[in-house]
């Protein structure tokens, strides 16, 4: 960032990602990160709340604002998740695999499971 001493990183794969900043250039010292989640449907409705679902069978919970969908185009609306993970969080993250997320009442399978985490290695080592 040209403006201010910090370093930015952005990457996703499907339709979760991770956002994060950082003082050092190697992410040593991270100072914010976010876990996102875009989903599209043809049904607008407020939205909120965030659970991933493991390939051994546990689940992660993870807390957003509300929201109401923004229109896409073509009938769809726009719902945009940001969550604030912990360092615990994250640490799962890179260990298991993401099947499938329901993010309020829209409940889709997940076929990035392996990327993202490979994703979420390549960050944090």
């Amino acid at each position: 960032d040209k403006f201010e001493s910090k370093y930015k990183y952005n990457a996703e794969t499907g339709n979760i990602g991770i956002y994060a900043e950082s003082t050092a250039n190697d992410f040593t010292d991270i100072t914010f990160q976010l876990f996102t989640l875009t989903v599209y449907d043809s049904y607008l409705t407020y939205a909120s709340g965030i659970i991933l679902l493991f390939s051994d069978g546990t689940t992660m919970n993870l807390s957003t604002k509300e929201q109401l969908g923004e229109n896409a185009g073509k009938g769809l609306w726009r719902y945009y998740a940001l969550a604030t993970l912990n360092p615990e969080q994250w640490l799962e993250l890179s260990n298991k695999t993401i099947v499938s997320y329901k993010f309020d009442i829209f409940e889709r399978k997940y076929k990035n499971g392996i990327q993202f985490k490979a994703l979420v290695n390549n960050f944090y080592e």
